[in-house]
């Protein structure tokens, strides 16, 4: 390899490397996640994280896990070793998204990569140590896997542990998506495979499938979160009578607050009294799991078709506002200076006045693109069928779960939207050109 092609496949993610080098000088944040929800007191995460790992039910233990082994490295304080492993996950994650568009033979490849990979916007998640971080590094290793990796038996088995991986880090990845990716690229490569391999990677699915069965095991909910009642509850605004209010909606605190919506004498509540991670006054508290059943309940009793394709509408609308219009990334918001503040902010692709619907080109460039490939569907290969439907699947739970947080969760499967857009684009640009010769052919035989 010549020292143009070296340059060529690696200037773009040293450089990346480089800008974070910048911004920690500069002092831009690390954002941190202490107090989360997601996390359980620092008491279980910190000095029980093997507790944790067992008796957590309301989300995916590895965050806590993750966070817990960088506070120990970090003797107590994370976010010095994320200031190094974040920016190393945006390098690599650049040289995946470089590979795969080699593979594809993709022209331009290092601008695409440079116009996503250098948006403000991937700097500021790549300086989050949050889920949606995580989880956009997997989904281009996935990526790489599908497309990059030759060998069929070791595709399989690499997307197998990717898309393990992703179900242990956020609930929304479910066992039953891993399973359809394993079954459908089983299917489709049927004759390339040995049955060992197939065997191998149905195997490594029992990572999710146990703590799917943990939690059954443990607190009778087969499911990788107990929260699924709260998290309904909270986007279309149903409430519940306690003892100590009226109109109580989910996820508040303290937990007394659910007096009488939940019970002492409840088995699991009198099963785990005394374990340190179930009865702090946190979301991780065992009592949450009977709330959270009973605002299922009411759920159920409250849906209906009219109001569910509401809500699926405003989720929509939301998941296509910049992923930099959260909440949470205010502090790297307010760290710009403030003539950039407006455009381009922490996205270029977008002007945003952070707590309202900003303007973007998401709005149009998604939605076309997908269009585009879902009127070619029965044509692509089934390495892009299988992308567009991950998309279009995932899209419709991040928008009908949570929709608050639709946009921070689209984040995850940016780089299936990037994927989208060059693969519909590209062919768009084809026909196009097939056209313009067309007419040059028929005008140059009528002179």
């Amino acid at each position: 390899m010549g020292y143009s092609n070296i340059a060529r496949k690696y200037c773009l993610p040293i450089a990346i490397a480089g800008v974070h080098a910048i911004l920690q000088f500069l002092d831009f944040p690390i954002l941190r996640i202490d107090g989360y929800w997601q996390l359980p007191s620092k008491e279980c995460w910190y000095n029980h994280p093997f507790q944790a790992l067992i008796t957590l039910n309301g989300t995916s233990p590895a965050l806590a896990l993750f966070h817990s082994a960088f506070a120990h490295l970090g003797k107590g304080n994370p976010y010095p070793l994320y200031a190094v492993f974040l920016p190393i996950l945006h390098a690599i994650s650049c040289h995946l998204f470089l590979s795969v568009l080699s593979r594809l033979k993709i022209r331009y490849r290092n601008i695409w990569a440079a116009l996503f990979f250098i948006n403000p916007l991937a700097f500021a998640y790549f300086r989050y140590p949050f889920y949606s971080t995580y989880l956009f590094f997997l989904s281009l290793v996935l990526l790489y896997s599908l497309f990059v990796v030759r060998d069929k038996n070791r595709k399989l088995l690499y997307v197998s542990i990717t898309i393990a991986a992703a179900a242990t880090i956020r609930p929304s990845w479910h066992l039953g998506l891993a399973i359809f990716w394993i079954g459908w690229l089983t299917w489709h490569e049927r004759k390339k495979l040995s049955r060992a391999s197939v065997i191998t990677a149905f195997l490594i699915l029992l990572l999710p499938f146990g703590l799917y069965l943990k939690n059954f095991l443990l607190f009778d909910s087969f499911s990788a979160s107990s929260w699924l009642g709260m998290n309904l509850a909270r986007s279309r605004l149903i409430t519940l009578d306690s003892n100590e209010r009226k109109n109580l909606a989910p996820f508040q605190l303290p937990t007394t607050l659910y007096r009488g919506i939940y019970s002492e004498n409840d088995p699991l509540v009198s099963r785990y009294s005394d374990k340190i991670c179930l009865n702090e006054d946190d979301y991780h508290n065992i009592r949450f799991i009977e709330v959270s059943r009973k605002y299922l309940s009411k759920v159920k009793e409250a849906t209906n078709v009219q109001q569910s394709l509401k809500l699926l509408k405003f989720g929509i609308k939301v998941y296509l506002s910049s992923p930099s219009n959260y909440p949470f990334l205010l502090p790297q918001f307010a760290a710009i200076p403030e003539f950039l503040r407006k455009y381009p902010g922490l996205d270029w692709f977008a002007s945003v006045s952070i707590g309202s619907f900003d303007k973007n080109l998401y709005r149009i460039v998604y939605p076309i693109s997908l269009l585009l490939l879902l009127l070619r569907f029965p044509s692509l290969s089934y390495k892009i069928r299988i992308i567009v439907l991950h998309t279009v699947s995932m899209t419709i739970l991040y928008s009908f779960i949570d929709p608050f947080e639709a946009n921070r969760m689209r984040f995850e499967l940016e780089p299936f939207w990037y994927l989208c857009v060059l693969f519909s684009f590209i062919r768009a640009k084809t026909y196009v050109d097939r056209g313009i010769k067309m007419i040059r052919s028929k005008v140059s035989r009528e002179n």
